[in-house]
């Protein structure tokens, strides 16, 4: 029986990545470190709009390195910074709406308006900073020896069973490719999988693997936004030349002779899928998980800003229903467990079943 996992940030966290509300204290991370230069538009707006004061920026910086040392026992003191949905949601409106909202003072006082163009510049620095924090982290963690979580769960797949997530990161990259080689891969698109050079790799014999469908893109992934070839690397968090304007080598640069871009779907109320790899990525993510019985939910808590999954999961719900199937049993894995996140799924689905013991705790239940 096929059994469909659907990972959130929370289940990341048992293995010591931030969850959402704990992103910006690794932006300000990178507003304060050895390229701090790259995101000057990003400190100026924060400090314009929100107010924010360097030193507002060095103590979030302070607990992020606090979080990067003790995920598990990290319990951040209250620090001045803009949420992460909050700062980019703001910003998709501006941007979107060709409007001002503030005017920035130069060092001689000369005040010029803080308009969509400028703001287009801010955003995406804002993202380059999100990727930035997320893959200093992973390479950080991946120095650790510690068999991780994600490691675990994915040797108890089955190959018939589906796992889409909405993370970056990749730590079921990782323990995917440790399990069953680093290609073939199903992603759910047509993909080109390259070495640390750029390079193709040859495909090896295939070996049977669940498939893992990341709906909002991933570190590892570069796009070109003209032929629009997809790259993957299995092992290198290649995401941040993605923000480069200028093909600098083989490693960011297609063979259509454009630069790559990243494609990162970042947490915000105005999320866009365009993009004809995330089209097919979702649309067959649908399909398998309508196929599926057994419909986990773990470290997912359905968020406001995430009405693009609502509607994927209905999808998904009412293919079954008319198909003539059973209605999937629905299990929500969580370490924080409220009436609010079981309200959220039982709107969408009737009855659920919420477990209380996280990542770990399903780990140990399927073993």
């Amino acid at each position: 029986m096929p059994r469909a996992f659907f990972i959130g940030a929370g289940a990341s966290r048992a293995d010591g990545f931030p969850l959402t509300r704990e992103i910006s204290y690794g932006v300000a991370a990178a507003l304060t470190g050895k390229k701090a230069r790259r995101y000057g538009s990003l400190s100026r707006f924060l400090k314009t709009v929100f107010a924010v004061t360097p030193t507002e920026v060095r103590r979030g910086a302070k607990a992020w390195d606090a979080f990067v040392k003790s995920p598990s026992v990290f319990a951040p003191e209250n620090v001045r910074l803009p949420d992460i949905v909050e700062l980019l949601s703001l910003l998709d409106v501006i941007v979107s709406d060709e409007s001002f909202i503030a005017a920035e003072a130069d060092d001689e006082g000369r005040k010029t308006a803080l308009g969509s163009r400028g703001l287009s510049r801010v955003r995406e620095q804002a993202s380059r900073a999100v990727a930035a924090c997320i893959s200093s982290l992973a390479e950080h963690r991946l120095n650790d020896k510690a068999v991780t979580v994600s490691y675990t769960f994915v040797k108890l797949l089955r190959p018939h069973d589906v796992v889409i997530t909405t993370n970056w990161d990749l730590l079921l990259d990782s323990a995917f490719d440790t399990v069953a080689g680093t290609s073939p891969r199903d992603v759910g698109s047509d993909v080109l999988i390259t070495d640390k050079l750029g390079k193709p790799i040859a495909k090896p014999i295939a070996v049977a693997r669940a498939p893992l469908f990341k709906l909002h893109g991933s570190l590892n992934w570069l796009v070109c936004f003209r032929c629009t070839r997809l790259y993957v690397n299995p092992s290198v968090y290649i995401a941040d030349l993605g923000f480069s304007r200028k093909a600098s080598g083989p490693t960011n640069t297609c063979h259509c002779g454009l630069p790559l871009r990243a494609m990162l779907i970042t947490p915000t109320f105005f999320k866009q899928y365009r993009n004809r790899h995330l089209a097919n990525i979702w649309a067959t993510a649908q399909e398998r998980l309508a196929n599926c019985a057994e419909w986990h939910f773990i470290g997912y808590s359905l968020p406001p800003d995430d009405v693009h999954i609502r509607a994927f999961l209905l999808r998904a719900f009412h293919m079954r229903k008319d198909a003539g199937l059973r209605q999937p049993t629905i299990k929500i894995v969580t370490t924080n467990p409220d009436s609010s996140l079981r309200a959220r799924y039982e709107c969408l689905f009737g009855k659920v079943t919420v477990k209380n013991d996280g990542f770990a705790g399903l780990v140990r239940r399927m073993s």
